[in-house]
């Protein structure tokens, strides 16, 4: 949805193809922390950052000694992973601490944590609960790279943690007015429309795919050219569409 909105703003002649019979995508959370910088600006774009969200009172507090790691051997494999981790750099190299994170985009955190043999306890008492708050995921399923982004942000910038709450649904205060935006700029929105395959070029040489020239939809498989192809997909999802 975002690429559309970019798309559109640049003049280019959007089509969008949706699987489901709604468009929203998997963005349903209606609660944020303050560093959804991103997301902040297309709601500024959209009209809806000051009309749709309510700021929470925001206070800082210590966690209480009974919420952390209990056991000596989880505070010491805590201590050295976080000592280890980016979020100490980020206290003095913001930037370089982002390229050290860039590089956890393939693995859990669970796998990043447990790399210097770290135990599930620091999980079941810790992690999966940030985990939570962040995505409805636990460690086992979220991204490294995603939690410690987190962290090395509430670390160095207070407003990171302020929470900002939707005054309705994501539908009504996220989604919708991301839908208007692009009829506005005469996008075309097709629903229940899922992508079975893309169409490109093969390399002579090689053998190999090389530029896309369109997609097939629905269940005859309908052939659409375009000049530009993007799929916003999960792995599972990709994994369904031949190439």
């Amino acid at each position: 949805m975002i690429s559309a909105m970019d798309l559109a703003d640049m003049g280019h002649q959007v089509e969008m193809f949706e699987l489901r019979p709604f468009v929203g995508g998997k963005m349903d959370l209606h609660v944020y922390f303050g560093c959804y910088y991103n997301l902040f600006e297309i709601m500024k774009r959209t009209g809806g950052f000051d009309k749709n969200l309510r700021v929470k009172e925001h206070g800082e507090n210590w966690v209480p000694s009974t919420s952390v790691p209990s056991s000596v051997e989880d505070k010491f494999h805590n201590a050295v992973r976080l000592r280890t981790s980016p979020i100490v750099r980020d206290l003095v190299d913001f930037d370089g601490a982002i390229d050290m994170v860039r590089e956890f985009d393939d693995i859990t955190f669970t796998e990043w944590f447990t790399q210097l043999g770290g135990k599930r306890g620091s999980f079941d008492r810790m992690w999966d609960a940030i985990a939570y708050a962040l995505g409805f995921l636990d460690c086992d399923y979220i991204g490294a790279r995603a939690m410690l982004t987190i962290c090395m942000l509430f670390a160095i910038r207070k407003e990171a943690s302020v929470l900002r709450m939707l005054d309705g649904s994501p539908q009504t205060g996220l989604h919708n007015p991301i839908i208007k935006y692009l009829e506005d700029c005469d996008a075309k929105i097709k629903l229940s429309a899922p992508g079975r395959e893309l169409v490109h070029d093969i390399d002579r040489k090689t053998d190999l795919p090389t530029r896309v020239r369109g997609i097939k939809i629905g269940p005859g498989e309908v052939y659409h050219e375009f000049d530009t192809v993007i799929c916003a997909l999960d792995v599972p999802g990709i994994k369904k569409v031949h190439v």
